[in-house]
């Protein structure tokens, strides 16, 4: 998260808008607060280390009279420049999904090779776009303005589209074929990354509204490509305060922060589930790393008592190993307790311990005899949790569950287990704990 965010900051010159980038993009609908800070001191840090190499100053070079800007008609436009990213977004998102989709379908081409596939289409794509704009406008310098936008990441287009001097053919041609070539590039396994991409296709939208609107107005082309990358980075990433300092950073003022907002806020609430990262969650609650943070125990709240099994099945100490053998045969249980002729439990025995016996002919001894007098035990009072947690670090999957011993009736046996004769009330098992907490769930699911 700090990292990404000083990557930001140090490229963009943007500190505020990289810390912000780091703890945004994680989730659509949620912040990661606890990396505020760490992504903060990453982020200026970068920006000072980028600063002492290159100087200061902003990345892009901006003048824009903001006297226009602030008038009734260019700030309407900046509101509808917000929601006409949203539907643009959807198809960027959709294009990506789909492309990655397709090519992933291609079973008869190498996984090596598909991206060589998708560089072959993408340089049909832009063969195709090139013999238009040789047909409708000025070949040289439409085709060098286009391959700014298409070619590499975008930075070059940027700066012409943030300094309004890009024609509506081209930045109407730039928007159509970088979300075709994006697409391509990411879907076939080839290296890069959505966040330049979305800045350039956000910036020709914003220029092109810009260019209409000049024709009739007073306008800032450049001031609506920055505007538009912003807005447009917004509804496709849900990183809404990304989006708004970076406008303000890149612009060197936050004389546009009132332009920015207009088109941000619109743009990031009628998102709703567009993503251009696939693996963003809505919240945190839903992100695999912070899951058991808002995940309810239900075993902490259930005791024992609730989830036993009350009907018990024992077998008595005096009976013979032979009787036992065919007694257990027919129950079909694995392990059951051993109680004296006054019903009290005094051990356990299970069908390994019978068969060890007989394999040591013993069949006449007494499963007193064979049994083991130490037992680990669960009490009524206890939560599931704690019997879960007992099942685990002894290794059994089954507890009696006994009354406890007063005080004068205690051995010198730890926690939990049982020495000598003790009152059964039942038997818990793992699937009477899986099946109590089930139980619980389905009634909070219920819960409108």
């Amino acid at each position: 998260v700090a990292g990404a965010g000083a990557g930001i900051a140090a490229i963009f010159k943007s500190p505020l808008g990289g810390a912000f980038f780091g703890i945004e993009t994680l989730y659509r609908r949620d912040m990661e607060v606890e990396a505020l800070i760490p992504a903060i001191i990453s982020a200026i840090s970068a920006y000072v280390v980028s600063c002492s190499f290159f100087g200061l100053g902003h990345i892009y070079e901006m003048h824009f009279n903001i006297d226009s800007i602030f008038k009734p008609l260019p700030l309407f436009f900046f509101l509808v420049l917000g929601i006409l990213c949203v539907p643009l977004s959807f198809l960027f998102a959709k294009t990506s999904a789909y492309a990655k989709h397709f090519f992933y379908g291609i079973k008869s081409v190498p996984n090596f090779l598909k991206p060589a596939l998708g560089g072959l289409l993408f340089g049909v794509i832009f063969l195709l776009f090139i013999m238009l704009l040789t047909v409708i406008c000025d070949y040289e310098r439409a085709c060098i303005d286009f391959t700014s936008g298409i070619l590499g990441g975008g930075y070059g287009f940027l700066q012409l589209a943030f300094r309004g001097e890009l024609t509506i053919v081209v930045l109407m041609c730039v928007m159509i074929a970088k979300i075709i070539a994006t697409s391509l590039t990411l879907g076939s396994g080839g290296s890069g990354g959505s966040f330049v991409p979305s800045l350039t296709i956000g910036a020709a939208l914003g220029g092109l509204l810009g260019e209409a609107l000049q024709t009739f107005h007073d306008a800032e082309p450049g001031v609506f490509a920055l505007v538009g990358a912003a807005a447009f980075f917004a509804a496709a990433a849900n990183a809404p305060l990304t989006s708004l300092f970076v406008v303000c950073e890149i612009s060197g003022s936050y004389e546009l922060f009132v332009p920015a907002l207009l088109a941000i806020v619109p743009a990031y609430m009628l998102s709703g589930d567009i993503t251009i990262y696939p693996e963003q969650t809505e919240t945190r609650r839903e992100s695999p790393a912070h899951r058991r943070e808002f995940f309810v125990d239900l075993l902490e709240g259930i005791r024992v008592k609730d989830a036993c099994t009350k009907d018990i099945i024992t077998i008595p100490e005096k009976m013979s190993v032979a009787d036992a053998l065919l007694f257990a045969e027919e129950q079909g249980h694995i392990v059951y307790p051993v109680v004296n002729e006054r019903g009290r439990m005094v051990g356990i025995v299970s069908i390994t311990d019978l068969e060890r016996a007989r394999e040591d002919c013993r069949m006449n001894s007494t499963v007193g005899e064979i049994c083991i007098r130490d037992v680990v035990v669960a009490y009524p009072d206890e939560f599931l949790e704690d019997a879960l947690q007992r099942m685990e670090n002894f290794g059994v999957g089954r507890l009696p569950v006994v009354r406890r011993q007063k005080p004068s009736e205690s051995s010198s046996a730890p926690e939990g287990i049982v020495r000598g004769e003790a009152e059964l009330l039942g038997i818990i098992t793992r699937a009477d704990i899986i099946r109590e907490h089930c139980r619980r769930r389905s009634l909070i699911c219920r819960v409108p």
